[in-house]
């Protein structure tokens, strides 16, 4: 949050309490805000989670910079999905021509979970009904996907945890996501021990070098949970 003046003294003692101090800042931010609306507290905002973006989102609902600025940050994202589908579309007809992955396979119908204004509770509710109505006794697969920032690491949690909890299943979470993770932090190690310290994409990323990145991960089940 930049406020003005530019320089910000925040109090050293216990005089101003953080939920008064983090809304203040808010109001500070966005002056054009109905003052009748609840604020936002830093026992909201330092939950992290769903509750605390869907009390921004309704806090400053009818903000025009707010919207503004969801709406470019909103198409950021999306561009930068779309690169990363496009690279991977290519991986993925390169493994097909290669006979890797079967040319003529068809993925099952993907079932639309709208996430807007939901909790994560919400979300995880509805996917367990769907799979509850094909349930056979035999287990199952859960794929989810979508954007950058919706919440599917969150979600899985939540599966995971009553699939647990209330069901007593076994469960098994994995993450495309946490291998190019991994990958991207062994290249820039990578680049600390055999540069100056600058991320080079072109001497870090050779095909040698990326065969040794993966030669490097495991799967496996560490401090009691699977992971890479």
């Amino acid at each position: 949050i930049r406020t003005k003046p530019s320089r910000l003294v925040l109090p050293s003692s216990a005089s101003t309490p953080p939920d008064i101090l983090i809304s203040s800042l808010f109001h500070y931010k966005f002056e054009t805000m109905s003052t009748s609306r609840a604020p936002l507290t830093y026992s909201i905002l330092s939950l992290e989670n769903a509750q605390s973006t869907n009390a921004i989102m309704s806090h400053y609902a009818d903000s025009d910079l707010f919207i503004k600025l969801s709406k470019s940050e909103g198409d950021l994202i999306l561009t930068r999905d779309q690169e990363d589908a496009t690279k991977l579309q290519v991986g993925i007809d390169y493994a097909k021509e290669k006979g890797v992955i079967d040319k003529d396979y068809v993925p099952e119908k993907y079932i639309t979970v709208d996430v807007l204004g939901k909790s994560p509770d919400e979300v995880s509710d509805e996917i367990l009904g769907y799979l509850e109505a094909g349930d056979d006794g035999k287990g199952s697969v859960i794929v989810i996907c979508g954007l950058s920032g919706t919440g599917k690491g969150t979600t899985v949690a939540k599966i995971s945890q009553k699939l647990k909890e209330n069901e007593g299943k076994d469960v098994v979470c994995w993450s495309n996501g946490n291998i190019f993770r991994s990958v991207t932090l062994l290249a820039a190690t990578w680049c600390e021990q055999n540069g100056d310290g600058s991320f080079d994409a072109e001497k870090a990323l050779t095909k040698e070098n990326l065969a040794d990145f993966i030669n490097m991960l495991s799967f496996g089940k560490f401090n009691g949970k699977f992971d890479t």
